[in-house]
């Protein structure tokens, strides 16, 4: 009689153990999926700044984007989303496309000018020329 009794006392809680293992199984999954959801949410975030290198290098800005979707696998849409979205939200990607714009037209105006027009100080406006031109023509 004992042996019987301590046989299913040893079943019962061996489907225990079974069923814990397979709950923590369960949320071992789910916290797999929910970091790489947080890496890909961190991965499409950051497009902008994938993006803006590859103008930076040279690079058009619709191939750059079209490099962009690739390399993440996603629609060109989605690209195009995440970039308006930076530039909404994102501070950095204001003040890279404001330089970038007071760097297209620096050559037709004066200092003075573009000081007022971007709404910047003189100073501040010639550093910001002398910053690009050191990042795109290194000697």
């Amino acid at each position: 009689m004992r042996a019987i009794s301590r046989a299913k006392a040893l079943e019962a809680a061996a489907a225990t153990l079974e069923s814990e293992a397979r709950t923590l199984r369960r949320q071992a999954e789910i916290i797999k999926k929910r970091a790489a959801s947080k890496e890909r949410a961190k991965e499409l975030k950051e497009i902008w700044k994938r993006v803006t290198a590859d103008i930076d290098r040279g690079i058009p800005e619709k191939t750059a984007r079209i490099m962009a979707a690739n390399a993440l696998r996603v629609d060109l849409e989605t690209v195009d989303y995440w970039m308006q979205r930076a530039a909404i939200q994102s501070a950095a990607f204001r003040t890279w496309r404001r330089d970038r714009q007071l760097f297209r037209i620096a050559h037709t105006r004066s200092n003075r000018e573009l000081a007022d027009l971007f709404n910047l100080h003189e100073k501040t406006v010639s550093k910001i020329i002398q910053r690009q031109l050191r990042s795109r023509f290194r000697a």
